[in-house]
């Protein structure tokens, strides 16, 4: 007699299980797919998560992406913004990021101002597309070696047999924990917490009434600098609004002493009187708070018998919102561990170097991801100076570097991502 598998019932077995379908897991499947090798993605959550996450993807992660056929929705979804202007708590410029002028190195010489709801959406669809879909509701429970692989155990009862494993489970991985990676403080090499006194953020997706005063453009993302603090506006596109002052959708990142968990409308407003005069809240769509730690995996890639434990995204690195870096830092991880995997998996071990594949891999991202840790590190510092004679103080350095030819370019080059462009394209 034949029996009919549930749609919801896991595979018994696969080549690849990712764990977590945010960015970095979406992306891992993409590419594994896109290279012919069998993989199953579950998640832990019912649906994909909503609220105030990433909101920018680069010209290098784009171009990565490129290779997957996922950069050209993207960017139809997303803002182009051409530069991100720094502006004193007056109004005047301080510095320009300027992507615009990347138009020689990059077909994507653009900050793209896209929601990760929506990122995760896209991609989502291009899975879709290669014949993979997400099992969600799927809570990893276990992990232990057998032959021929790795054995995850679900609290659903069911097990998947792989012979890798990728965790894109978060910061808090529960693949990583039982896996017994440590994650650490990349400066002091003990376990990563967030202290109390770390510096925080709030974050929200907010509409903002009409008209928007002239100082909130709708086409780029800005950042004011004030002796209060530091705040950024980002421009995104609702795909979602029902009327047409849904249309003035911003995140809006500040750095704050004591951010609530869901930041409502009374305290975002607060926030951009301070800091943005003349802007008004009308609703908080989504909102959370971020305190700022980073962090490093002591391994990215492990063996564990005949398998491999893999990491990408939080599960591998963590560190401030500051610069618009995590979500891309995620996206290149998956994209690159596809291919490293399938390289991996039907290559030449005569070839390839076999299992040196897996450390070439995890070089190449422990060390893009320790410039990440301190470009992240070091626009935090710079968004928490307050007070008003640190304010001046810090508003006289930027326009002084301001002034330095190639400054804005210089600045475009690191946070595009395309600084370390060339390491990624000889990890394999």
């Amino acid at each position: 007699m034949t029996t009919t598998r549930n749609q919801d019932q896991l595979p018994r077995d696969t080549d690849v299980l990712v764990v977590g379908a945010g960015p970095a897991g979406l992306a891992s499947a993409i590419s594994l797919a896109t290279h012919g090798v069998r993989v199953v993605i579950v998640d832990a959550l019912a649906e994909g998560l909503k609220g105030a996450r990433a909101a920018i993807v680069h010209a290098h992660t784009l171009e990565e992406l490129d290779s997957l056929h996922c950069a050209a929705p993207l960017v139809a979804a997303g803002i182009p913004s051409p530069t991100i202007v720094m502006y004193d708590e007056r109004g005047r410029p301080l510095v320009t990021v300027a992507f615009n002028e990347l138009k020689d190195d990059t077909r994507y010489p653009i900050g793209l101002l896209i929601s990760q709801t929506d990122v995760e959406r896209i991609l989502a669809d291009r899975l879709a597309a290669l014949g993979v879909r997400v099992y969600r509701s799927k809570r990893v429970s276990d992990m232990r070696d057998v032959k021929r692989g790795l054995c995850v155990q679900f609290e659903s009862g069911e097990q998947v047999t792989a012979a890798y494993v990728v965790a894109a489970d978060g910061s808090r991985s529960t693949i990583r924990q039982l896996s017994g990676i440590r994650f650490l403080d990349p400066h002091t090499l003990v376990e990563s917490i967030a202290a109390p006194t770390a510096p925080s953020l709030a974050l929200a997706d907010v509409i903002l009434a009409s008209p928007l005063p002239a100082s909130v453009p709708r086409d780029r993302a800005i950042g004011r600098f004030s002796a209060h603090g530091f705040i950024m506006l980002i421009p995104l596109r609702n795909h979602f609004a029902s009327a047409p002052e849904d249309e003035n959708l911003f995140r809006i990142v500040a750095n704050a002493r004591a951010p609530p968990r869901e930041p409502d409308v009374k305290y975002m407003q607060a926030l951009l009187d301070e800091r943005v005069k003349g802007a008004r809240a009308l609703r908080v769509l989504g909102g959370s708070r971020y305190r700022a730690r980073s962090a490093l995996a002591e391994h990215l890639a492990l063996r564990r018998g005949d398998g491999w434990v893999l990491l990408a995204g939080d599960s591998a690195h963590a560190h401030s919102p500051a610069g618009g870096q995590g979500m891309n830092l995620g996206l290149c991880d998956g994209v690159l561990l596809g291919k490293a995997i399938a390289t991996h998996l039907n290559g030449d071990p005569a070839v390839t170097g076999g299992d040196a594949v897996f450390e070439r891999w995890a070089a190449n991202r422990r060390a893009v991801a320790a410039m990440v840790i301190n470009v992240a590190e070091r626009a935090t510092d710079l968004a928490k100076v307050s007070g008003s004679w640190s304010a001046a103080v810090r508003g006289m350095v930027l326009k002084m570097a301001e002034k330095v030819p190639g400054v804005g370019r210089a600045i475009a080059w690191r946070i595009s991502g395309l600084a370390w462009k060339m390491g990624d394209a000889g990890a394999f």
